[in-house]
């Protein structure tokens, strides 16, 4: 990590390696009159060792040039959830504001608008084409334009984000349905995969799958998804699971897919030749869930350790 930042400095001792003994991130001061302009991590520092190596830093200014970003979603009749069209204004080192105004969407990214949604308080963000129900905010002028970020794990007032103040000599003007709008989440990209078996005059099995992709929960029932399932054995001999997956008409009957059951089969063979049962969850030939009962990481997809039949 660098040793200077600009107008401030590394915190001895401070530096953060990772596993492989690269250094990852770093605390940092400013120098005696200046305030900071902080990070994703406040005070810290932090290099892009799994990306292209390029450092994201704080850096000091004058109190007088200090100031912070502040905004608000404003969604209208839309029922988006964690979005709207965005309104900001700047809060300076006395905590006094300035007035609010939308940013025209011209050169805007995504990247920029996941800086405003980890400035409200998410991990994510996205533009977004707001919908019809998302009116334009009234009574607030365009402030700036040409925002977009590189990088998306920054905030507005990052050396990697370029924002140019709206209305100079030579810009094209926006039109009212030009304002910002976002998408904020906490959830990139998460497959839940659940197993339960229960055992009453048949040995029922029961598979349901829950997607979130940017912070949207996905109706899987149209999304071409397939199951397969099987059974696990334990290995006397290594300690690990055995798997078998299983062939329709042999082990299981396939049931009809229910909203809340998920996917649904009947095993017909013989309960005791394995330990558990498992399902898995295929899009394609993309595995969803892949998981490992070996692993030390807890699995959901299979039943081992909740017998109950």
């Amino acid at each position: 990590m660098p040793e200077v930042i600009y107008n401030g400095y590394l915190v001895k001792g401070s530096i953060i390696k990772n596993d492989k003994g690269e250094e990852t991130s770093a605390q940092y001061k400013c120098n005696d009159g200046f305030m900071m302009i902080e990070t994703m991590k406040k005070d810290y520092g932090f290099c892009r060792v799994d990306w292209d190596r390029s450092y994201e830093l704080p850096y000091c200014v004058l109190r007088k040039d200090w100031n912070k970003m502040e905004f608000e979603l404003v969604g209208g009749y839309a029922k988006m959830k964690n979005a709207g069209r965005v309104k900001a204004r700047e809060v300076y080192w006395d905590n006094s504001v300035g007035e609010w105004y939308a940013g025209c969407d011209d050169n805007f990214n995504s990247p920029a608008a996941g800086s405003i949604c980890r400035t409200i308080g998410f991990r994510y963000g996205k533009m977004i084409d707001a919908p019809k129900k998302m009116r334009p905010i009234e009574d607030v002028p365009f402030g700036i334009t040409n925002f977009w970020c590189y990088y998306d794990d920054v905030l507005p007032n990052s050396k990697n984000c370029n924002a140019e103040e709206y209305g100079k000599l030579g810009y094209p003007l926006c039109m009212p349905d030009e304002q910002l709008s976002v998408s904020c989440f906490d959830t990139w990209w998460k497959v839940d995969v659940k197993f339960e078996l229960k055992a009453k005059r048949k040995y029922k099995m029961y598979c349901p799958v829950e997607i979130e992709k940017e912070g949207n929960v996905m109706k899987t029932k149209k999304m071409g998804l397939t199951v397969t399932w099987g059974g696990l054995k334990e290995n006397k001999l290594t300690g690990k699971w055995d798997y078998t997956e299983f062939k329709e008409g042999v082990q299981y009957e396939e049931k009809k897919f229910r909203k809340k059951k998920g996917f649904r089969a009947i095993y017909i063979g013989d309960i005791n030749t394995y330990d558990c049962f498992y399902c898995n969850v295929w899009l394609g030939k993309n595995w969803m869930n892949p998981t490992d009962p070996n692993s030390k990481e807890p699995t959901t997809n299979n039943n081992c350790g909740k017998r109950n039949y």
